[in-house]
């Protein structure tokens, strides 16, 4: 069997198995190199295809050193005493080239990736020190080459592609998600609120809405440090976030010590204020079940069932004017429009 039919089955046996995309690209470089005895194979991209593909075999026989690598930009069968003359398509065996790359190199042989979408994708080089090296390479053999590693690269390139554009949707993804959400408590932010508040009225849901204050907090800042005031801010958001998530609703983050609660209701489901009344008992709890130093802390709540407005800020001001009630009543209460 001759050196070409050896090569062309090796090749079409690796294509053959699961191997694909850059792991048939290096075996392919490998294969070349060990069938005809070249000292250095290269695949190189083109700049404005994927600069990073560039894989090759780099070998150190007759204890030559690795050339740096050219791009092959033969565009006409080459001419010469080195030239293979068999081959017709754009390709070259030319000593000349070779002898530029330095390290004792005296044959090259070049040709063109092409791609029937991509135009030409890269180049393929070998080098060696021999002058006959790449001779008897046939025009079957450049053909099949260039269709594997063409569809190859075809491949790398689209997973490439695929991966930057999911990279920049999960970066878009978290910078969505950072631009939603409260630094401190992790809890959804106003802007996220408002989002909430337009989907609801879209699909003409109702919804019960709430703002919850910490009672006395300046107070507990000053006498404990903003430091244990935040870790209050943060005990509260977790477990406000462990409760309503169970009940349907979502909790926010308005600003300072002031929180919200919006409660989508369905047919069956119970009024926000019943939820509430069940957090306050919660809450208490909590502070006996913690192995933590955090100061106890009550909060006061205003809640509107009214549904009357579709605007979110009037009925953030109802409920806001339900808690003002609430705190003028000695804080450590929740009120709504009804128990004004």
């Amino acid at each position: 069997m001759s050196a070409n039919s050896q090569f062309r089955d090796q090749l079409l046996s690796i294509c053959s198995e699961e191997e694909s995309g850059m792991e048939l690209l290096e075996e392919t470089t490998k294969l070349f190199a060990d069938t005809w005895g070249a000292t250095s194979v290269f695949i190189g991209a083109l700049k404005d295809q994927a600069q990073d593909i560039v894989v090759g075999f780099a070998g150190y026989r007759d204890g030559l050193k690795r050339p740096p690598f050219e791009y092959c930009s033969t565009d006409q069968p080459c001419k010469g005493v080195y030239a293979n003359q068999k081959l017709s398509i754009p390709c070259g065996v030319q000593r000349d080239f070779a002898r530029k790359a330095g390290s004792g190199h005296e044959s090259f042989l070049g040709f063109p990736i092409n791609h029937p979408d991509h135009g030409t994708m890269a180049h393929f080089a070998a080098y060696d020190s021999r002058t006959d090296a790449f001779t008897e390479v046939d025009e079957m053999t450049v053909a099949l080459m260039q269709l594997v590693i063409s569809r190859e690269m075809a491949h790398v390139l689209a997973r490439q592609k695929r991966e930057a554009i999911e990279s920049v949707t999960k970066e878009l993804e978290q910078w969505r998600d950072a631009a939603l959400t409260d630094p401190l408590t992790h809890l959804l932010n106003r802007r996220a609120l408002e989002e909430h508040w337009f989907a609801l009225q879209q699909k003409g849901s109702k919804a019960d809405i709430a703002i919850i204050d910490i009672d006395h907090f300046k107070a507990l800042n000053d006498d404990h440090g903003h430091d244990v005031g935040d870790l209050c801010l943060v005990h509260l958001a977790a477990q406000m976030k462990r409760h309503f998530r169970k009940l349907n609703a979502k909790s926010y983050r308005l600003g300072g010590e002031e929180f919200c609660i919006v409660k989508e209701l369905a047919s069956d489901s119970e009024p926000l204020i019943r939820d509430l009344e069940g957090f306050k008992y919660l809450i208490a709890s909590s502070f006996r079940q913690s192995k933590s130093d955090l100061p106890t802390f009550t909060f006061s709540a205003g809640v509107d069932c009214s549904a009357e407005s579709p605007d979110l800020y009037v009925r953030l001001k109802a409920a806001d004017e339900h808690l003002y009630t609430a705190k003028s009543r000695g804080r450590d209460c929740i009120v709504t429009a009804a128990e004004k």
